[in-house]
């Protein structure tokens, strides 16, 4: 019963309403648009600060990784190549 009186005082309150037009002028549009685009803009970033987070980073870590191996490897060669340098030559007799 209760639903009943809602639906039809629901009809009565759509039926009695007034249809509302607009008119949204040239100039208008452009409004709308920008207000559009720095909420498009906003979305943007951050998608790109969660792809930089979650991607990016996670890649370049890799890569710093890779590199300071080989860091450690080129000095690890460096510093032989001092050692042997070092080594004091044997005397030779007369």
């Amino acid at each position: 019963m209760k639903i009943k009186k809602i639906a039809i005082f629901s009809l009565i309150i759509l039926t009695e309403l007034k249809i509302a037009s607009a008119y949204i002028d040239p100039s208008g549009g452009v409004a709308i648009l920008s207000s559009a685009g720095s909420i498009i803009g906003a979305i943007i970033a951050l998608i790109g600060a969660f792809f930089i987070k979650r991607l990016i980073k996670p890649i370049k870590n890799i890569f710093l990784k890779i590199t300071r191996q080989f860091k450690e490897k080129d000095k690890n060669t460096k510093e032989s190549k001092k050692i042997k340098k070092i080594k004091p030559k044997k005397k030779i007799k007369h």
